[in-house]
Order: structure tokens, then sequence, then C-alpha cells
């Protein structure tokens, strides 16, 4: 975030600056004017404000770059550098070509630093955007795990080999982490379940599992009955048998699950990767490819036919100028590649927006399966309903049931 802000602080200016401010009538002989050895206003501003865009915000990109030429494996960093060197350098170009010449009219010659701040600072706001989804994501799987208390009140253990109860005297409140299979606690209502286990003895009590199973009236739990850890207990207090802890709780598989589902890949990723390992090699070839054939087009007899009615050279561009910004077009079009940064990132957040919802998502191949189902079978009604019991309808049997009926309704609404 903070790096997208600060490219934005510069090119943001930039960008109404090139584009707006030096069309205006009234301002347009000022940034037309000399500030420094024939630099004019417009390109020494636009130069100063580009800079910090090109070497601060876009450092990233230029070691990444780096690491990905050292490693043979030029992906979206390398064309985002290249692009953004190539208008940068381009511009520089301009700008002291213009001055040395004194150029003026149609001379004059085009700079484009705006086109590799803003490029920097969009492709900083895709990637604030995509980190932004992903910590959206890891909340959700934060609130799982906080469903499970910090401490438990440990009142005995089981002996491993004869199963026998040893109760403690006094009852100790211990942090979750230091729970052993085997332990004795007691659960008051109210009170959180720390973990899986069976309950050995206690008032009937009512569950809440509805974080667990969607079900919405609580279920009763007696003597002998197993519990899961993040449930939460209603009624009665219980004493539990900890059976399973850490990782092989019901709530932490569902959470291990949860971040394997993100990490998964679907079967269009394999196709995206495979893509996007020769996208760049291809993309960076084109480049280069439209700069040779548009400047040997321009620069021989093979448009002289039909060159001299495009006005290019009015904007400040000639035959060896244009076929630069093509090519550097095809860069900064080309970049960031879409293919490598969708799918997983659409894998991550809805894995993620579904747990939250209490939807739970095996992994990338059966999220991508989801577009094609058509119909869906639940097991019981339970985990259709809210929970909020509503009135449907009204059936009245005499007409004392509805003078009633009417009476409380009056009553209710007005208080």
């Amino acid at each position: 975030r903070n790096s997208f802000l600060f490219a934005s602080f510069f090119a943001f200016p930039l960008f109404v600056m090139s584009m707006v401010f030096v069309y205006l009538p009234a301002m347009k002989s000022f940034w037309h004017s000399r500030a420094i050895w024939n630099i004019t206003w417009e390109e020494l501003l636009a130069w100063i404000l580009a800079t910090p865009v090109q070497f601060i915000s876009g450092a990233r990109f230029f070691v990444e770059a780096y690491y990905g030429i050292k490693s043979c494996h030029l992906g979206m960093s390398f064309l985002i550098a290249t692009g953004t060197s190539a208008a940068y350098i381009y511009s520089i170009f301009v700008v002291f070509y213009n001055a040395a010449r004194d150029a003026g009219g149609n001379d004059h010659l085009m700079q484009s630093f705006e086109t590799s701040a803003l490029l920097i600072a969009f492709v900083l706001l895709g990637k604030y955007l995509e980190a932004s989804a992903k910590a959206r994501t890891s909340r959700a799987i934060a609130n799982l795990a906080q469903l499970t208390p910090e401490n438990a009140n440990l009142v005995g253990t089981v002996h491993k080999d004869t199963g026998k109860e040893i109760i403690s005297e006094v009852e100790q409140s211990i942090p979750l982490s230091m729970m052993q299979r085997g332990d004795i606690v007691i659960v008051r209502p109210g009170e959180k379940i720390p973990s899986d286990g069976v309950v050995l003895s206690g008032s009937n009590t009512s569950v809440d599992e509805s974080m667990l199973t969607g079900e919405s009236l609580p279920v009763t739990k007696g003597v002998d009955d197993h519990v899961i850890g993040g449930t939460i207990n209603l009624d009665g207090s219980i004493r539990i048998h900890v059976t399973v802890i850490g990782e092989d709780t019901t709530l932490a598989k569902i959470i291990k699950l949860i971040e394997r589902a993100q990490t998964s890949k679907a079967p269009i990723q394999e196709i995206a990767d495979r893509i996007s390992a020769v996208f760049v090699p291809v993309v960076f070839t084109i480049s280069v490819s439209t700069y040779v054939i548009w400047a040997t087009l321009l620069n021989t007899s093979a448009l002289d036919n039909v060159k001299d009615t495009w006005p290019y050279k009015e904007h400040g561009l000639n035959d060896w100028t244009l076929p630069l910004l093509f090519s550097i077009s095809v860069l900064v079009i080309a970049c960031p590649c879409a293919m490598g940064l969708a799918t997983p990132t659409a894998i991550m957040v809805g894995s993620g927006v579904g747990a939250k919802h209490g939807i739970l998502i095996k992994d990338g191949e059966a999220l991508e399966m989801a577009n094609k189902i058509s119909a869906i079978v639940f097991d019981k009604t339970g985990t259709l309903t809210a929970g909020s019991p509503v009135v449907d309808d009204v059936l009245l049997l005499s007409d004392r049931c509805a003078a009633l009926f009417l009476d409380h309704s009056v009553n209710a609404q007005l208080s």
C-alpha cells in the first residue's frame, strides 16, 4: 500500500500535467517555455516526477528481473522493468535531443515519462489489491482458529494404561498449548469446549455446533457422547476426557483443508502456468520484431504512398521514434499477465470467502468443477434454516380467536 501511495504521489500529478495542463491554451506557453538549457518546463518537471517512481517504486521489479535473468526464468517483472526502462530512457534521449537541436514546432519530439510512471503505479495497485485479497483470506482462517478458547480448566487426567480417572484437588487454568491427550477438563455453561473429547460426567447439556455443521438447533450431549473443540456448551457443566489435541482436532483439520485448497492448483491453472512460462520470451520477441519491421517499412519506400497522410510527425515523432513507440506499447500492454495472477488469486479468495460462510472447499479442482453443478442434495433441512423462526401464516379457528389475535397484535405494535 505504501509503495502504491508513494508512486501515485508523483505519477498522478505527472499524468495531469502531461495530459491536461500542457493542452490548456492559458498554460500552454508556460509549459513549452525554456526552463534550463533549452529544456522546457514540461520536460523538466516530467523528468523530476518520473525519476522517483522509476528508481524507488520500480526498484523491486528490477531486482526481481535480475534474479529472473540469473535463473533463466523471465517473469512479469522482466516485462515491467524492460517496458518502463525503454519509455524512461527514450524520454531522456528526447529531452537532450530537443535541447541540442533547440527543436520547436513539428521538430519537437514528444517525451513519454508519464508512460513509465503510470505503468509502475498501476502494477503496484494490482499487487496491492492482490495482497488485500490474500489478507482477507488469512483473516477468515484466523477467525476459524479463534473459535477455540485460549485456556482450559484442568481438573484431572485419565491414566494411560489403567484408564482410571485421577482427579486433582485443585482446578487449574492452563494454556491450550499445554493441554495433553488424556486430560480431564471441566466446561461450564457459556464456555467453549477446548478440544475434541468424550463427555465423562455432568448433566445433559446442549452444545451449539453450528460453526461446524451449520445446524442452528443445539445438540443434546450426555455421558460417552463425543464433543468437538470450538463448539459452545450452553446449559450444564460437563467434564470432558480430551482424546485429540493440536493438529488432529476437527477444527485444525478444517483449517488445514482450507489452507491446502488455497495453495492447490486447479486444472486450468496448470494450463496458465505453461502459457506463462513462454509468454514473456514471446512478448519480448514480438516487441523487438515490431520495432524492426516498422522501422524498415517507414525508412524504405514501402509506405511512401500512405505515410505522408499519417499525422505522427505533428505529434513530435519521426520514422525511428514511431516504431519505438509501437515496440514499447507491446511491452506495456502485455504486462502484467492476468493469466498468471487471476487463477491462484481466485482460488485463494474463493476458498477463504467460502470458509467465512461455512462452506469448505477441498481443493482447487473441486472449486473449478463447481461451475458444472446443476443440482445440490442436502442431507437434512436443518442445514438450510436460518435459525430465526418467523410467522408464515395464521389460521383462526373462531371469531373469538380472531378478536383475541387482533387485540394481541395491536398491543404488540404499540409496545
